[in-house]
């Protein structure tokens, strides 16, 4: 189960040597801890979405954690199947979530930049969008 859960941390880049490995964490998840188990499942709906663009999936990963535990995890999982969905609003819904989630853990400030850079990109998106339509106009 480590071994696979490390080589799957190593091979992000190659999804399929990547899924493979995930798959096997998943197979034997239940030699783990529930947190553990909730969160191989977290990361596999957010495998689906950025890596293979099932959304689909991702959300049917993502209802099996059934732990309702807020987690940093949850909510990168969360706004990922959004913005795959293109739902830029309810992203940055999301991403505010999690940014006042973040606010409540120790070592918060680390994990915020990446948090509000990816906010910043969505709303800069958006305002290009907003001004190519204006123009059409």
């Amino acid at each position: 189960m480590i071994a696979n859960w490390a080589a799957y941390r190593e091979n992000k880049d190659h999804v399929e040597v990547a899924a493979q490995h995930l798959e096997n964490c998943l197979d034997h998840s239940s030699a783990t801890t529930p947190e553990f188990r909730e969160e191989l499942i977290i990361e596999a709906a957010t495998f689906q979405a950025l890596r293979r663009n099932r959304i689909d999936l991702a959300r049917a990963w993502l209802s099996e954690d059934k732990s309702g535990k807020k987690s940093l995890n949850r909510y990168l999982a969360e706004a990922t199947i959004l913005h795959q969905e293109g739902q830029a609003e309810q992203v940055l819904a999301k991403i505010a979530e999690a940014l006042d989630y973040i606010a409540t853990i120790p070592d918060g400030a680390r994990l915020e930049s990446a948090f509000k850079k990816w906010k910043v990109e969505i709303e800069e998106n958006r305002e290009d969008k907003n001004a190519a339509k204006a123009e059409m106009s």
